[in-house]
């Protein structure tokens, strides 16, 4: 018996040979093809096309073909000679639709309008806009939720990160001084191991949920506001809580073991609403924070050091393209590392299986494209 792959090569051969050499006449019924199967006697057999879906279908492909001269096409079958160079094609096919979803995943801006007073559009400035701007310094970061208070507003990108950012009479933003902050400033008050989970800002506080089942809340209450961040989910005689007047969490829904929450936190006006789970540091969010770290240093070397240098590699002229393979073969790791991130996030909230997550799916693309980048570094 053929291996696998070789009969998979020789299909994909057929198919191209049948598409590319020659869809003589479509009509709505009848299309004439140019037959090149190997031992086959039917040459120009004039075949009935069934309805009209499957002639679209053979235009479709035809277009493709012509208009991308087969690039398109997983393998070219004249230039594949062996099963090694079969493996590498197919490789680097499923390594560029990774680095292209995970490209899409960072490619994130925010854009924000109305009232500046207060500094809430985090643009750095409090001058008026009649347009909408973009949030400059959130952008590429794969924000996945925003949320906005009265006068404030919070962002949660895809490595775990929280940014704050408007008005700052209650600390709802930052504790380094009551002034208002124009700019997104990071929630630094957590370990650099309990990324948060999620958040949310209401009228005057803000509240942030980390993969530790820590709750910090920081912001006006009834009493006046917050000093300092204060923990409600732990219970410490050192805590501000025990003089943060909240209520007492009741168990209103009992969670089903394989459905999860889309959010943890949720408000309304001056009362929020946490989810919180009864069990132990969950071992999956811990793998989480993990790969969320190494996303946030590669994404801190790509902004603060690929990037600009991309910029300058027009005005190196020796080695130019070696520098710019390094870049590009970099920009593809961080591309699947958001990728592997995200499903990997997704494992931890039971959306997904453990098979699916990115990193296990695909390890032979990982580590196909990590030998590439060695590779590209000895160079």
């Amino acid at each position: 018996t053929e291996k696998p792959t070789r009969i998979i090569k020789e299909n994909v051969s057929n198919l191209t040979n049948l598409v590319y050499e020659g869809v003589k006449t479509v009509g709505d019924k009848v299309a004439t093809l140019s037959r090149h199967v190997s031992g086959s006697s039917d040459n120009n057999e004039i075949v009935e096309l069934p309805n009209r879906n499957y002639i679209e279908e053979v235009n479709s492909l035809m277009y493709s073909c012509i208009s991308n001269k087969c690039e398109d096409l997983q393998f070219s079958t004249s230039t594949i000679s062996s099963e090694k160079e079969f493996e590498t094609a197919r490789k680097n096919e499923n390594l560029k639709n990774m680095s292209k979803l995970g490209k899409n995943i960072l490619a994130t801006e925010l854009w924000t309008w109305g009232d500046i007073s207060r500094g809430q559009l985090g643009i750095g400035d409090t001058v008026k806009r009649v347009k909408p701007m973009i949030v400059m310094s959130l952008s590429g970061f794969g924000l996945q939720k925003v949320s906005c208070g009265k006068w404030h507003c919070t962002a949660l990108s895809l490595d775990g990160r929280l940014f704050m950012w408007g008005y700052n009479h209650f600390n709802q933003v930052s504790f380094d001084s009551r002034e208002d902050k124009s700019s997104p400033k990071q929630f630094t008050e957590n370990l650099d191991s309990d990324r948060i989970r999620d958040m949310v800002a209401t009228n005057n506080h803000t509240l942030a949920y980390t993969h530790n089942e820590n709750i910090f809340y920081m912001g006006k209450h009834t009493d006046g506001f917050t000093e300092n961040v204060v923990n409600l989910n732990q219970k410490n005689s050192n805590d501000e809580s025990k003089d943060l007047p909240v209520t007492e969490t009741q168990n209103f829904v009992s969670k089903h073991e394989n459905v999860c929450y889309h959010w943890r936190v949720l408000s309304s006006g001056n009362i929020s609403y946490c989810s919180v789970e009864q069990s132990t540091i969950c071992p999956e969010f811990q793998n989480l924070s993990i790969a969320q770290r190494y996303l946030e240093e590669m994404l801190l070397i790509y902004h603060s050091l690929v990037k600009p240098f991309l910029k300058k590699t027009k005005a190196i002229v020796s080695h130019s393209n070696v520098y710019e393979t390094v870049c590009d073969i970099f920009g593809d790791i961080l591309n699947i590392t958001a990728l592997n991130v995200l499903s990997t996030w997704q494992y931890a909230e039971k959306h997904i299986n453990e098979c699916d997550i990115s990193l296990i799916k695909n390890l032979e693309e990982f580590i196909f494209l990590y030998k590439k980048y060695y590779l590209a570094i000895s160079n």
